[in-house]
């Protein structure tokens, strides 16, 4: 979450490839079109992680759980992420129906 040192160390000892700015003064490497492109790209990915969060918290209440224990803290939560699973499980079906009753609806008025 935040780049320090801390953070960078626990990151290499876990294999995780960091995507933001390099501590000390700016390399060589820095400047190449390609560098620009890789942490183009991890900006992109990290905003879209950044948006689902922020949608889990505003629309399934994700930030509101006030409870005192851990175990229920977990389960709220777990059901916050349950009921995101099931909304987009819906969508994508309504998704689907609507295309095979396009289709089906293509087909019998196809003329023979």
């Amino acid at each position: 979450m935040y780049m320090n040192k801390e953070n960078r160390k626990l990151m290499k000892e876990l294999e995780i490839t960091p995507m933001g700015k390099p501590l000390g003064r700016l390399s060589k490497e820095s400047k190449t079109e390609e560098y620009q492109h890789r942490m183009t790209k991890a900006v992109g990915e990290r905003n879209e992680i950044e948006a689902t969060l922020g949608t889990r918290k505003r629309i399934y209440r994700a930030n509101n759980i006030r409870v005192k224990l851990p175990q229920i803290a977990d389960c709220w939560t777990a059901m916050c992420y349950f009921v995101e699973n099931i909304m987009e499980f819906l969508r994508e079906l309504l998704h689907a129906l609507s295309f095979a009753l396009e289709l089906m609806e293509n087909l019998c008025n196809y003329p023979e």
